[in-house]
């Protein structure tokens, strides 16, 4: 296999990329699209037509092709990583029946069919009575089987966006167990549908023969049909292999397969991973993922509005940047971490609590920035910005440490954030520890690429897959004084704003709630 390469489709909440890697974890193609077709309202509902995620994926395969036919001949396996928790419902030939709905929907179900009252009572026993509660409104598929019961009792299927894509690829409704993530009844631990009767089945109740199978990631869980081959331009028969969802190949991508090593994510939505072949929940009845390593579980913290935040402030406050990018021909947000030198350390005493909306175990929170005053600009909220996801993380950091016992020497930073120096400097600073990044930010391409060369039988694990495949190359180191500064503001400021607001949250969602409009059925 000296001259063959995987081709990785990585659909992530705002592009689709096709990626070719060789064994060494060299990336030789890259072609992207943006994704322009994701329909939203003021009700911060978000969907869009499935096929429009395949036909994206027919062009940007194109894309590749035509940027090196030589190299795209020689694909050994194509593999797929996408984003997670984004459901639709599906005929027995594959087709939609209804928009997908997509993981950054903030509908919620409120008339669901109660759960048993003996279950009610013990969740409400031990403290989750409303996590479960709100867990089950915002599972996508009990709210089509609630409000369109009509399109679930004609579905074959509910199915995730990548069982879907994957059945576009092989005509199977199979995928593999690192990338069934979401409001649905999958057992994480035993990497199988839940039991009948057991509490995930009761949570999201789902019939076992509307959801696909499982196959093990690292594996090869189908083939291309004729037709999906004639559309990518690939030979039919070829291998599709498994890998995971986009988290759980970053997390893999930055060569982070054991509990001393942290993962942070600075795509749309942050989160912090480590890998572990242990199981414990860092909060009571939150499950960890499955892993793309066999076995193995993904720990891990979430803040729902991760870097989208980034991208609200750039659409929100910096025209003035976007101007100046497009003359220079450069990225706005190359301009903005510029300037973030220009504001001091703690932003002048602006913090930023980064909970813009969805935070499960927090769900009255809100976002907050305080410390205001004369001297604040612009910068300044977007570096509280930056500085406020890298104390959440914190929190996730500390979250993780604590239940597994373990402390966490280095940690690796993947998605958009992680290209810039600045930020990954302000990340050590907070953490206090080293950070680093890898040979490319296509991290979560380079995982599912190391699954796929497992697959084919390149690699005999996934350990020797990293060690071949995954090169750090950039370190950033804390400098002990700037973390001193940002210990004394994350422990006397950051961690005492939600306990004191909480209760102010509470009122205003009391208050909106009084004056919402009546859902409509």
């Amino acid at each position: 296999m000296e001259e063959q390469y995987i081709l990785t489709i990585d659909c992530g909440t705002q592009s689709m990329r096709a990626l070719l890697f060789d064994k060494f974890g060299q990336l030789h193609v890259k072609f992207k699209k943006e994704i322009d077709f994701y329909i939203s309202d003021k009700a911060g509902r978000y969907e869009a037509d499935a096929e429009n995620f395949y036909e994206l994926m027919k062009e940007v395969c194109t894309g590749a092709k035509a940027a090196s036919p030589e190299k795209y001949s020689k694909i050994a396996a194509i593999t797929l990583t996408t984003q997670r928790d984004t459901g639709l419902l599906v005929d027995k030939e594959g087709k939609a029946l209804r928009r997908a709905i997509i993981w950054m929907d903030n509908r919620l179900c409120k008339n669901l069919k109660p759960m048993n009252p003996f279950y009610r009572a013990l969740f409400a026993i031990v403290g989750m009575g409303k996590i479960v509660k709100k867990l089950r409104q915002a599972s996508q598929a009990l709210w089509m089987k609630t409000k369109e019961s009509h399109l679930w009792q004609k579905a074959h299927k509910f199915v995730l966006l990548s069982t879907y894509l994957n059945y576009c690829l092989t005509g199977e409704f199979a995928d593999c167990d690192a990338s069934v993530v979401g409001h649905i009844p999958y057992n994480y631990k035993n990497r199988a549908w839940d039991k009948k009767g057991a509490i995930k089945s009761r949570i999201f109740p789902i019939e076992r023969e509307k959801l696909c199978e499982i196959r093990p990631s690292c594996t090869i869980i189908g083939h291309l049909t004729q037709k999906a081959a004639n559309d990518l331009g690939l030979p039919p028969g070829l291998a599709v292999a498994g890998s995971g969802s986009d988290k759980a190949c970053e997390t893999i991508g930055v060569g982070c397969i054991n509990e001393r090593c942290g993962s942070i994510s600075l795509g749309s939505q942050a989160t912090i991973e480590t890998t572990s072949m242990r199981y414990y929940e860092i909060q009571p009845f939150f499950t960890p993922f499955a892993s793309v390593k066999p076995k193995a579980l993904n720990p891990e913290y979430t803040l729902y509005r991760g870097f989208w935040l980034v991208k609200w402030f750039e659409e929100q406050f910096a025209s003035q940047e976007t101007v100046e990018a497009a003359k220079a021909g450069i990225d706005p947000l190359a301009l903005l971490n510029e300037r973030l030198q220009k504001v001091p350390v703690g932003c002048e005493g602006l913090m930023l609590q980064p909970f813009w909306g969805q935070e499960l175990i927090r769900p009255e929170a809100r976002g907050c920035m305080i410390g205001f005053s004369d001297k604040h600009t612009r910068i300044h909220i977007y570096r509280a910005i930056i500085e406020g996801i890298g104390y959440a993380m914190m929190d996730g950091i500390h979250k993780i440490e604590k239940v597994s016992k373990v402390k966490m020497e280095q940690i690796a930073l993947s998605g958009g954030g992680s290209q810039s120096d600045e930020i990954c400097q302000i990340a050590a600073n907070i953490f206090g520890r080293k950070v680093f990044r890898v040979q490319t930010y296509e991290t979560s391409g380079l995982g599912a690429a190391c699954a796929a060369f497992c697959a084919v039988g390149e690699y005999p694990n996934i350990e020797t897959a990293v060690k071949n495949m995954v090169h750090p190359t950039d370190f950033f180191y804390p400098d002990e004084k700037t973390h001193a500064l940002y210990k004394n503001y994350y422990e006397n400021v950051y961690k005492k704003i939600y306990p004191k607001l909480r209760h102010i949250y509470k009122k205003i969602t009391k208050i909106e709630k009084e004056n919402e409009p009546v859902e409509e059925v």
